[in-house]
């Protein structure tokens, strides 16, 4: 038990990230304890524990997951909060001329899919495009969360149909019985698609290959559809949805560098100056 105490300190401290079987066998050979020692647990624990570290040493990108947090203790207390007198009402007439198709529910439900693995593939194997994804998708969540509190606003177009018709029907009675038709403007769908579908587009393993180039824009412009098609959301919504991931593209992406790009060039001059 003499010889594990520094074998421990040194499994804590330089422990790599994919400690492999062999490792953990030569790290139980040289500290000396045998089969079912106490020490065996110990030692397990803190390679976990090492393993653990380096992993959020190594990943510190995965901590914009805490935005969640936030933002869904904010939507929750929009969709359960009690319907405002000055309620706007969004619809147009072009509204009433689509129809409902309960089978586009498979792109509808294939968006939470869609954002989850873009963010995922962008934070652990693209940190470059990750950083302004971030601004860009949770730049249009937030103003969107500030645009339904602010300007309270919901529709009237979901039709009557027979839930037991199919499984696409039932599934969409399951999405509507617990969203509420409150809170749509702009379309978060729309939106959140439109920012996942251009940062993918700028990935190295996306950007020269045109299939999946149109693959992603296929998957996109259904989940659009699947909005107004599901009478989840009106045409405007849509629209605005798509007019603000243009202007915030421009924010993440061409004005937000433009300034970081600047100042780091002027930060040198000043110091040669000087």
């Amino acid at each position: 038990s003499t010889r594990f105490i520094p074998v421990v300190s040194r499994v804590q401290i330089s422990l790599p990230l994919l400690a492999t079987d062999e490792i953990c066998r030569w790290l139980f050979a040289i500290s000396g304890p045998r089969a079912g020692s106490p020490f065996r647990g110990n030692l397990e624990g803190l390679i976990f524990m090492a393993k653990i570290r380096q992993f959020f040493k190594e990943y510190k990108r995965i901590w914009f997951a805490l935005y969640l947090v936030p933002y869904l203790i904010w939507f929750v207390w929009l969709e359960i909060r009690e319907a405002p007198a000055n309620m706007h009402i969004i619809e147009c007439s072009l509204d009433d001329s689509i129809p409902f198709c309960e089978y586009f529910i498979i792109p509808y439900l294939l968006w939470f899919a869609f954002i989850v693995a873009t963010w995922l593939y962008l934070c652990f194997y693209d940190p470059k495009g990750f950083y302004p994804f971030m601004i860009y998708l949770y730049s249009g969540m937030t103003l969107f969360l500030i645009i339904s509190t602010v300007f309270p606003n919901g529709l009237n177009l979901r039709v009557q149909y027979d839930a037991s018709k199919n499984v696409f029907t039932w599934l969409t009675s399951l999405v509507q019985s617990t969203d509420t038709p409150t809170n749509v403007f702009p379309s978060i769908h729309v939106y959140n698609s439109i920012a996942s579908c251009v940062a993918l587009w700028k990935t190295e393993k996306v950007k020269h290959r045109p299939v999946a180039k149109v693959l992603i824009l296929l998957l996109t412009v259904l989940i659009c559809l699947s909005t107004v098609f599901l009478k989840q959301h009106s045409l405007i919504d849509v629209v605005g949805g798509c007019v603000f991931a243009l202007i915030l593209y421009w924010v993440s992406y061409v004005y937000i560098p433009k300034m970081m790009s600047e100042h780091r060039s002027y930060k040198p001059a000043v110091e040669n100056n000087q």
